[in-house]
C-alpha cells in the first residue's frame, strides 16, 4: 500500500504546484499581476541576501519562492501560437528566478559587493562596512542618482539583485566580461540614445519576423526549417537562412528587453547610466567575429545567465569531474534551461536543444586539445570558420526543435494596418515563396 501512496502523494503535491493542462488559465493582461506575483517573495529574498545574519531566513523562504514561481508561471499560459514566444519567455524567467533563489538562499554571506567586508543588518539604511582600499563609491555599478536612506535602501538593494544578474559590481562576478560602453553616460543623452536603441531593436525583430513569415507554417502552427520537398542544396540554404533569421530575432528580443529595463531604471528609479553598459557588442556585428568558442560564449555572447548556469551545472559538475565537469555542467545546464522552459507551450520535449548546448562543451575541449597540439589557440579566419560551423551548422538542430513547435510566432508586432510593407508586400512575397516551394513537389 505504501508503494502506491507515496508516488500518488508526490503526484498530488506536484499537480498543485504545477497545475495540469486542464486546470491552466489562458494568460491575459487581466492576470498580469497574478502571473508575476512571485516577484514579491523573490524581491524579499533578494533583500535578505543584502542583509547580515539572514542565512536561516533565506533557507526557510526558499521553498515558498520556488513553489509560488512555478505555480504562477504554469497556471497562466498563452493560448494559440501568437503567444508562443511570450509563453516560452515566461518559462525561462521562471527557471531564472528558481536558480537565482537557490543561489541566494545557499550563500552564507549573502550578496557582497566589491569592497564590502560585511553586510548591514536588517532595517538599517546605512552603508555596509567597506574595505579601506576599495570603497563602493568608486564603482560605477554601485552608483545611483537617488539618495538611499533607511526607507528606500532595502528596496534598492533588492532591485540591484533583480536587475543585475550579471553581477556587475558584486564579488561573485569577478572576471565577467563587460562590453565596451559606447553609450552616453550623461543621463539625458543616455535616455535619448536608449530610446533609439529600443526602436532599432524592435525594427530588427520585425525585419527578421517578416522574413520568417514568408515560409509556410513557421510563424503559425510551427514547421521544420527543413522543407523535405526541396533538393538538398536548396533545402539546407533555406534552413540556414531561417536559422539565422530566428536567432537574430532572438538576439534583438533580448536586447529589447534589456534596453527597456535600462530605460525604466535610469528614467524612473534613478540608476546611473553607467550601471547599464551594453549587453552585447553588436556594433559592426562584432558578435560574429569570434575566432573561438571560448571567445564567442565567454566574451561576445551576453553573460546574463552566467551565474545561473554555474550554480545549476558548473558547481555540481566540478564536484564530480573537476574542471572538465565544470565546463560540461555549465553547458548541460544551459541546454536543459532552454529546453525545459518549452514545457510552458504544452509541447513534447525535444532534447536536440540540450544536445546542441552540450556539444558546445565538446567544442571547448577540442579547442584546448588543438591548442596543445599546435602550441597556440585557434584564431584568425580558421577560428571564424570554426565558430561559424558550430553556430550556423550544428546550431540548426536547436532552431529546428524550437520552430517546429511554434516558437516562431511573435506576440509583439506592428499591426498590418500601420505597416504598409506587411499589408502589401509580405503577402506578395509569401505567394512567390509558396509557388517556389510547390514547384519542387
Amino acid at each position: 500500500m505504501s508503494e502506491l501512496t507515496y508516488p500518488w502523494a508526490f503526484q498530488r503535491i506536484l499537480s498543485v504546484i504545477i497545475p495540469p493542462r486542464e486546470s491552466q488559465i489562458p494568460f491575459s493582461l487581466w492576470y498580469l499581476f497574478d502571473a508575476f506575483s512571485y516577484l514579491i517573495p523573490y524581491l524579499f529574498l533578494a533583500y535578505l541576501s543584502r542583509r547580515r545574519d539572514t542565512h536561516v531566513f533565506r533557507l526557510l523562504l526558499l521553498p515558498l519562492v520556488i513553489t509560488v514561481t512555478l505555480h504562477d508561471t504554469f497556471k497562466y499560459v498563452g493560448t494559440g501560437t501568437r503567444w508562443s514566444y511570450m509563453t516560452w519567455w515566461r518559462g525561462t524567467e521562471a527557471l531564472t528566478i528558481v536558480i537565482s533563489s537557490i543561489d541566494l538562499a545557499l550563500s552564507p554571506q549573502g550578496r557582497l559587493r566589491d569592497g564590502e567586508d560585511s553586510l548591514q543588518p536588517i532595517g538599517s539604511g546605512e552603508k555596509a562596512p567597506s574595505s579601506p582600499s576599495r570603497n563602493t563609491d568608486n564603482i560605477p555599478f554601485a552608483k545611483s542618482l537617488l539618495t538611499r536612506n533607511k526607507y528606500n535602501s532595502g528596496l534598492f538593494d533588492a532591485l540591484d539583485v533583480l536587475f543585475n544578474p550579471r553581477g556587475l559590481g558584486f564579488k561573485f562576478a569577478q572576471g565577467v566580461h563587460v562590453p565596451h560602453n559606447y553609450r552616453p553616460i550623461e543621463r539625458k543623452a543616455f535616455l535619448r540614445a536608449i530610446i533609439i536603441f529600443i526602436l532599432q531593436d524592435f525594427l530588427m525583430m520585425e525585419l527578421c519576423h517578416d522574413f520568417l513569415r514568408l515560409f509556410p507554417g513557421i510563424t503559425t502552427t510551427g514547421h521544420s526549417i527543413y522543407y523535405d520537398n526541396l533538393p538538398p542544396i536548396q533545402r539546407y540554404t533555406v534552413a540556414t537562412l531561417l536559422h539565422v533569421a530566428f536567432n537574430t530575432f532572438t538576439i534583438y528580443a533580448i536586447e529589447l528587453l534589456y534596453d527597456s529595463f535600462a530605460l525604466v531604471a535610469v528614467a524612473f528609479l534613478g540608476y546611473s547610466p553607467e550601471s547599464w553598459p551594453p549587453l552585447m557588442d553588436l556594433q559592426n556585428f562584432n558578435l560574429f567575429k569570434s575566432s573561438s568558442l571560448h571567445e564567442f560564449w565567454g566574451i561576445r555572447w551576453h553573460q546574463m545567465l552566467r551565474r545561473n548556469f554555474i550554480v545549476a551545472g558548473g558547481i555540481p559538475g566540478y564536484w564530480v569531474f573537476g574542471r572538465y565537469g565544470f565546463i560540461l555542467g555549465i553547458f548541460v545546464a544551459s541546454g536543459l534551461y532552454h529546453e525545459l522552459s518549452m514545457y510552458t507551450l504544452a509541447s513534447p520535449l525535444d532534447h536536440r536543444v540540450t544536445l546542441f548546448f552540450t556539444l558546445q562543451a565538446v567544442g571547448y575541449f577540442l579547442e584546448e586539445l588543438l591548442c596543445k597540439l599546435i602550441g597556440r589557440r585557434i584564431s584568425g579566419r580558421w577560428g571564424n570558420l570554426w565558430v561559424i560551423t558550430w553556430c550556423l551548422v550544428v546550431g540548426q538542430m536547436a532552431s529546428d526543435a524550437w520552430l517546429i513547435r511554434g516558437l516562431g510566432a511573435n506576440t509583439v508586432s506592428i499591426p498590418p494596418v500601420f505597416d504598409p510593407v506587411k499589408r502589401h508586400f509580405i503577402p506578395i512575397l509569401q505567394r512567390y515563396v509558396r509557388q517556389w516551394l510547390d514547384s519542387y513537389k
